[in-house]
């Protein structure tokens, strides 16, 4: 069953009215454009993931609200924070100097807790100028780089050549891309702190503040 028809099936069984979808433009070339969905139901609005169509789009947008319907506690229950993003954490938890995160931001939209990581490491965002996420606000301390292409790997293949251009002593990927899983390997075999995280979350207990 597809995402969209699953979030129909389980906003009618809760009694809630048909979710209705928001799906604009959001950046690439005229021969391949992206596409970015909102899907809304009730009073709540949740952004997908940006895709090469509409219909993809949709189905993204399909997800996340299933995905936060899951980390929801149930009707009745206290209300309690949602799941980190990896339990346990795989790595100790120590004070790391002279950090740098680079955030793959057109594969991680959300970034929650953000702020936590002011004074912790040099941060780095990185989005295409045409992606709809170049104007995205962002806080004061964290470095905007606005990658002028419109190929599909431009923003991993910049957030690459930046790090190999760094002097720190620790390396964060914030992305889902497999690349920079083999990129962490290979700086760590070069004797530098590198790793790949999914989330701020896993970011700041990375680093030590938790």
């Amino acid at each position: 069953m597809s995402a969209k028809n699953e979030l129909q099936e389980f906003l009618l069984a809760g009694g809630r009215l048909f979710p209705q979808y928001k799906t604009e433009r959001s950046g690439g070339s005229d021969h391949s454009p992206t596409f970015i969905s909102t899907v809304k139901y009730e009073q709540t609005e949740i952004v997908g993931e940006e895709c090469s169509s509409k219909k993809s789009a949709e189905q993204s947008a399909a997800q996340e609200a299933l995905d936060s319907f899951a980390a929801q506690p149930l009707v009745g229950q206290a209300d309690q924070p949602p799941p980190p993003c990896t339990l346990p954490f795989p790595w100790e938890a120590r004070s790391r100097q002279n950090a740098v995160v680079l955030i793959d931001h057109e594969n991680i939209q959300k970034l929650p807790g953000i702020e936590n990581l002011r004074g912790l490491a040099t941060v780095y965002a990185f989005s295409s100028r045409t992606n709809y996420l170049s104007n995205q606000k962002l806080p004061n301390f964290v470095v905007r780089i606005t990658v002028d292409s419109t190929q599909n790997d431009a923003c991993d293949v910049a957030i690459i050549i930046i790090a190999a251009r760094l002097t720190a002593d620790t390396i964060v990927f914030v992305s889902r891309d497999k690349i920079f899983g083999v990129t962490a390997e290979l700086f760590r075999q070069n004797g530098i702190d590198a790793v790949q995280l999914t989330c701020i979350e896993e970011c700041l207990h990375y680093l030590g503040k938790f």
